[in-house]
């Protein structure tokens, strides 16, 4: 005698068989392969790459640039650098500051002198029997009596003059022949220069206040002789 099936058992053989029929079928059988290997990709990425050390990447904490030698050149200490020619300028003079300054003339005692613009030169009568000629020559705006600056023509000999004078401070070269410089100061301080040039009878006598001893100078630089 048969015994009586339930109908859940038989719905489940029947379930069993579709599966079966079912894992029999290609198409389960290639998805079942595309899964396994999904599976393992995905493993190996999680799993087995972290783990293995990457031959392209690079720990920057520990990189470091290799030395590089040092190639620059150096000078042996015997080396001597060849000298290069330059050329020296030429000096140029300075323009005449006298170019454009009066000349005064005397032709009874035979010299001519510059003397600057603003200034005035002029015949002074003298007492002294000795100074047969005075000229002074001042500012336009100063007294005719202040004799910044005189020249005087002399018949006084050298033992007279050294005389007044005493010993000569310093030796010039005045229109090429020797003159004797002489410092002095009077008794109430003021301080002047006398310049002295001689000749066998006679002698000429440059005087400047002290503060115009350089002009003086710059003057006796044009002083002619028997023009």
């Amino acid at each position: 005698m048969e015994e009586d099936q339930s109908p859940f058992k038989i719905e489940l053989e029947n379930v069993i068989s579709q599966v079966k029929v079912f894992l029999k079928k290609p198409i389960f059988i290639g998805l079942s392969i595309l899964f396994i290997i999904s599976l393992a990709s995905t493993y190996y990425i999680l799993f087995m790459w972290n783990a293995k050390p990457s031959m392209s990447k690079t720990n920057s904490a520990n990189f470091v640039l290799p030395s590089v030698p040092d190639v620059s050149p150096s000078l042996s200490p015997s080396f001597t650098p060849t000298p290069t020619a330059s050329a020296t300028p030429t000096p140029v003079s300075a323009s005449d500051p006298t170019s454009k300054w009066s000349t005064f003339t005397n032709s009874v005692y035979r010299y001519s002198i510059k003397y600057p613009p603003g200034w005035v030169a002029g015949y002074i009568n003298s007492t002294d029997p000795l100074i047969p000629n005075f000229v002074s020559i001042n500012p336009s705006t100063a007294s005719a009596s202040l004799n910044s600056i005189t020249i005087s023509y002399t018949t006084r000999t050298a033992a007279q003059l050294a005389a007044i004078y005493g010993t000569s401070s310093a030796t010039l070269t005045i229109a090429t022949q020797s003159a004797s410089e002489y410092d002095q100061q009077d008794s109430s301080g003021n301080k002047s220069v006398s310049i002295i040039l001689e000749e066998p009878t006679y002698a000429y006598v440059f005087y400047a206040m002290d503060q115009y001893k350089t002009l003086l100078l710059q003057m006796l630089s044009t002083l002619i002789l028997n023009p």
